[in-house]
């Protein structure tokens, strides 16, 4: 029992003197703190590579291979400091992107560097230039690897700022300092957004952490100046696998046939429309889709909302209409829609999956054999709004479950 306490004894300690007194709970803000004695720069790093955060001091990662051990088989996020050495509080001021300067020096993450005052600027994520250097975290930028001599380093000249982290000198691309392998054809190359990048001959797609994918115009003649990636939702837009340019609509790198770029737009579920018809689409495999025509309204297609009692909210569920049918989505790897026998004048939504004209009761785009003078629900919630009833029996999932 002793040693046991001794044990955990020494991994409270291990814990509290390897991570500065830091706990989860009280996380210090990165970047600069200023009081009126000393100028503190706080940065993390993680404890399982032993590395520090190019955003800070380089310093005290070797200590930390035992805390990697006792705290964590995936790394933890270690928080530190570094005060500020000569710092001359009353100039002192915070520009952007860990940078900062007072009357005397610049520093970047904590540490003074060797530039020219005067005429130090900082341009955007990272990057910054003086009059002789181009910097990217607080190092001089050079475009061959390994190489520090001026003779290979980038000059302000020539250097050009794109976006996201992409910048561009000669016939050189950047991305967050270092130099692209790959041969982009500079004067046509495009920053779409922080995953999509472009030239007359490729497009370069990454559509998580782990794949990437790409439209050749070897394959595919797109338009490169009109290329757009496709948004999806109303209050929080996100990017879809879909795009576009002036002659078509792509789902990754394959074209969608006979669909109109001009009027193209995602859909919520699995539904996309443009002027002539709205389609809904399934995933063939991981990179293809097949889809087909559903209504030729596609201004005129919307959904119907269950709405919640004692609750302005209300949610969309799978039933959806034009000016002529009444339609039910079914989802799931293969979504498939059903046309109910009814129209839109007569249906009226019972719950998220009952509804009714009148004539019949509906559980998604099936008939309910049951008294439809009688028949009602037993919970009008939404999420229990598949159990119902009538004069003779109880019903779950459109079907009869018992007698009365």
């Amino acid at each position: 029992m002793k040693v046991v306490k001794l044990i955990s004894l020494i991994l409270i300690l291990s814990i509290f003197l390897f991570t500065d007194g830091y706990s989860k709970s009280n996380k210090p803000k990165i970047g600069y703190k200023i009081d009126k004695e000393k100028v503190v720069f706080n940065y993390s790093y993680t404890s399982s590579s032993g590395n520090h955060n190019p955003n800070g001091p380089v310093g005290i990662g070797a200590f930390f291979t035992v805390f990697d051990f006792l705290k964590s088989k995936g790394g933890e996020t270690i928080y530190s400091y570094t005060v500020l050495e000569d710092v001359d509080i009353e100039t002192f001021q915070i520009i952007k992107d860990y940078y900062a300067k007072d009357k005397n020096s610049v520093y970047y993450g904590g540490k003074k560097l060797d530039v020219d005052l005067d005429s130090f600027n900082v341009i955007e994520k990272g990057y910054a230039k003086d009059k002789s250097n181009v910097y990217y975290g607080g190092i001089k930028l050079f475009y061959k690897k390994n190489y520090k001599s001026d003779n290979e380093k980038v000059f302000p000249e020539n250097f050009i700022y794109l976006s996201e982290a992409y910048a561009k000198y000669k016939s050189i691309i950047f991305f967050k300092g270092e130099k692209i392998e790959r041969n982009w054809d500079v004067g046509t190359f495009r920053v779409l957004d922080q995953d999509c990048i472009l030239d007359k001959n490729l497009v370069e797609i990454k559509e998580n952490s782990f794949d990437t994918y790409y439209i050749s115009y070897k394959d595919v003649k797109f338009d490169h100046k009109t290329f757009e990636r496709i948004t999806k939702g109303q209050r929080f837009k996100y990017k879809t696998n879909f795009s576009k340019d002036k002659n078509n609509v792509y789902y990754k790198y394959t074209v969608l046939p006979n669909v109109k770029p001009s009027s193209f737009e995602v859909m919520h579920s699995r539904f996309f429309k443009d002027d002539s018809y709205v389609y809904i689409y399934r995933y063939n495999g991981y990179n293809e889709i097949s889809f087909d025509i559903v209504s030729d309204e596609p201004t005129g297609f919307k959904a119907y909302y269950f709405k919640l009692e004692n609750s302005k909210g209300r949610l969309i569920t799978s039933y959806y209409r034009d000016s002529k049918n009444v339609y039910y989505l079914y989802g799931g790897s293969d979504p498939t829609i059903k046309k109910l026998n009814t129209t839109p004048e007569k249906f009226e939504l019972l719950s998220h999956y009952y509804a009714k004209d009148d004539e019949n009761i509906f559980y998604a785009s099936k008939i309910v054999k049951s008294d439809y003078p009688t028949f009602k629900l037993r919970k009008k919630t939404f999420m229990n709004s598949a159990e119902a009833e009538d004069k003779d029996f109880y019903y779950e999932n459109g079907e009869v479950s018992k007698n009365k």
